[in-house]
């Protein structure tokens, strides 16, 4: 079995889902939003980035791609280009975990591209999980983007938060030091969200 993570931006599905992560055998990480700027300033924070959100897979114990793309604070690329790209990540997996879109602009662009392709591609296993630390600044968008997603794709059931490893989700939060405080951590290191299409 293949697991696929989408994580919008590498520090995504550590900052929600981390806890989860670590009961996950296999699993790969796949952040299209990781593209490394050519201006200073940017290259030298995505660089900073990418950096640490290695250090974090390795305390998940996740394999990682790297997407070529660049956050909202540069011009999006081609909508064609982005999804031929990540179609060819979600076609190779039987187990996918994909952000409901709350809020930030990539999340929704990753969500939404997502969905599309699932409409009519569907795999074993598809969970949707709620992404920190919007749903707690935004619960009202978490509300509708469920009530948007769930009639397109079918029935969506709680996973249930085991919280087995917090201390490792904490450890792995902590590695995106540039991206952390303490009360940013103190946002994440709540009950995470997850639901399986049904």
């Amino acid at each position: 079995m293949t697991t696929i993570v989408l994580s919008p931006h590498t520090d995504d599905a550590v900052f929600s889902i981390g806890d989860h992560l670590c009961t996950l055998d296999e699993k790969t990480v796949v952040s299209p939003m990781a593209g490394i700027p050519t201006d200073p300033a940017g290259k030298t924070k995505h660089e900073t980035l990418r950096a640490e959100h290695a250090e974090a897979m390795s305390i998940i114990g996740a394999d990682i791609v790297n997407g070529p793309f660049l956050d909202d604070v540069y011009p999006a690329a081609d909508r064609g280009i982005f999804n031929a790209w990540l179609i060819t990540q979600l076609d190779q997996a039987d187990t996918m975990y994909v952000p409901l879109g709350i809020h930030h602009p990539d999340h929704l662009t990753v969500s939404n591209a997502a969905v599309a392709w699932l409409i009519g591609n569907r795999r074993p296993t598809v969970r949707f999980y709620a992404e920190l630390p919007y749903r707690l600044r935004y619960p009202g968008l978490a509300r509708e983007r469920l009530e948007f997603i769930a009639p397109l794709l079918g029935e969506f059931k709680p996973v249930e938060d085991e919280a087995r490893y917090r201390r490792s989700k904490e450890a792995a939060v902590r590695a995106y030091a540039s991206q952390t405080d303490e009360a940013l951590i103190a946002e994440l290191m709540v009950p995470e969200q997850i639901w399986e299409v049904w």
